[in-house]
C-alpha cells in the first residue's frame, strides 16, 4: 500500500483512510443520502426527487434489471464540466494532462482551453 505524505494528505479531497472508509459505508447503507450530497455540489437546473438519488434492481426475478440516477433532475454536464470553474476563477488550472506514445509528446489543458475550443 502507497503511504501519502502530510502534505499530500492536507491537500487531498479524502485525506484518511478512516474518512474513505466512512463515506464508503454511507454509499452502500445509505445512498439516496450519500449521492444527494456529491450531487449537491453540482450545478441542476431541476432537482430531482430526494427519495431517487438512485434507484436500482439487480433481481431479474423481480423485474427489468435497471439503474436510474437523479431521477427528474436535468443538469448540463458542459456548465459542471467547463463553464463553473472559469466562473470561479479556476480557469487558468490544469484540468486534464495529455501524454501521447511518443516522447515528448503531451500537452495539458485548462478549462478556460476548453471554453474557447467549444465556442
Amino acid at each position: 500500500m502507497w503511504n501519502p505524505t502530510d502534505e499530500y494528505k492536507t491537500n487531498a479531497l479524502i485525506s484518511t483512510r478512516e474518512e474513505y472508509d466512512a463515506m464508503y459505508k454511507q454509499s452502500i447503507e445509505k445512498p439516496n443520502e450519500f449521492w444527494s450530497e456529491i450531487a449537491g455540489q453540482f450545478y441542476w437546473e431541476t432537482e430531482w426527487d430526494k427519495e431517487k438519488a438512485l434507484t436500482y434492481n439487480m433481481d431479474i426475478k423481480a423485474g427489468k434489471v435497471d439503474v436510474k440516477w437523479f431521477e427528474g433532475g436535468t443538469t448540463n454536464i458542459c456548465y459542471n464540466c467547463v463553464d463553473r470553474h472559469v466562473e470561479m476563477g479556476n480557469g487558468d488550472n490544469v484540468a486534464f494532462y495529455w501524454e501521447g506514445n511518443a516522447i515528448g509528446e503531451d500537452s495539458t489543458c485548462a478549462p478556460v482551453c476548453f471554453l474557447v475550443e467549444l465556442m
